[in-house]
Order: structure tokens, then sequence, then C-alpha cells
């Protein structure tokens, strides 16, 4: 089986890499920590550092699921959700389309206002807030970088064994009487 990279180490990335793991296929999880035991560092806001991973194992495919997805940071810094959401992805697309590798992009639901609801593929995007604006941003630039690509775009929910974001945000936006 050839190699799969899996880029970004947050509450899916860690469970797609366990899930291949567990299933017998080769997958190399990524992580931006410098100092992780598990994963390789990939610094998606660099060219070089991607290119650096990809020359190292020579992956088919690469699973993007970095990202910053927290929604009241990110409104209050651009810069930091578009050099991650969207410079970020295009780093990668740019080094899938070099090394001739097959990119599944995870991007989110929130590139839609939430009105419609039901939405395909073909919707117009229609983003509220930064972090959705910069993950529609990271699917426009991979579309007009690549031919070869899958991007997903799905909202999800649960507990990072390190961190437990979700949680927290919910108990302090109550407490807050948010």
């Amino acid at each position: 089986m050839d190699n799969v990279l899996v880029i970004g180490s947050g509450f899916l990335g860690k469970n797609v890499v366990n899930e291949f793991k567990n299933n017998g296929i080769h997958v190399i999880g990524t992580n931006y920590n410098k100092n992780s035991k598990n994963e390789v560092y990939v610094d998606i806001t660099n060219v070089d550092s991607i290119t650096s991973c990809v020359k190292k194992y020579s992956p088919k495919i690469i699973i993007n699921c970095a990202g910053n997805v927290n929604v009241d940071e990110l409104e209050n810094n651009e810069k930091l959700a578009f050099s991650i959401n969207a410079n970020g992805a295009e780093n990668i697309a740019k080094v899938c389309k070099h090394n001739e590798i097959r990119l599944l992009h995870i991007s989110s639901d929130a590139v839609f206002d939430g009105k419609q609801g039901m939405y395909v593929e073909e919707d117009i995007m229609n983003p509220i807030n930064t972090y959705a604006k910069s993950k529609m941003l990271g699917e426009r630039l991979i579309s007009e970088i690549l031919e070869n690509y899958v991007i997903i775009r799905t909202n999800f929910y649960g507990f990072h064994s390190q961190n437990k974001f979700l949680f927290n945000w919910i108990l302090s936006k109550l407490k807050n009487n948010e």
C-alpha cells in the first residue's frame, strides 16, 4: 500500500491516523509541534517544510486535516486565519502539484451561511465570518492549482484526547451568558 500523509494533528487528524493504522494502512501523521514524539513536524505555512516531508516519505495521497478552527480567535486575527486555512492549503496544493500527489482537503460547511441547508457542491458559498472566509479561499486556491483533488465540507464535534476544546468553549460561553 502506498504511503498516506495526514497533515494536522488535531481531533480529526489524530482520528484519521488512528483509523488508518487500525486498518493496516501505512500512514504518516504530522504535527506543528517540533517536539512531538509520535508525528513528523510540518509547518503548512512554509512550502519548504511540506516539501521536505514529502521528499522523505513519498506519499501518494495527502489528507489535509490542518487548520485553525477557533472561530472567536480568528475573528480577532485575520492574518492567522488566512495564513493557515488559506495559504497553508495553497502551499500543500503547490507541493501536491509539483510531486503529482492526490490531495484530499478537509474544509468546512461554514463556507455556507446556513440559511438554505442541505447544500450541494454547486451551491454558492456565502461565508459569514473570518474562519469561513479563510476556508473558502483555501478551497478556491486548491481548485486553481490542482486538477486531482477532493474537498470535503464537513462539520463535526467531539473531544480531542489532548484538548477538550469544544466542551471548554461551550462551558465558557455558558458561564459568560453568551
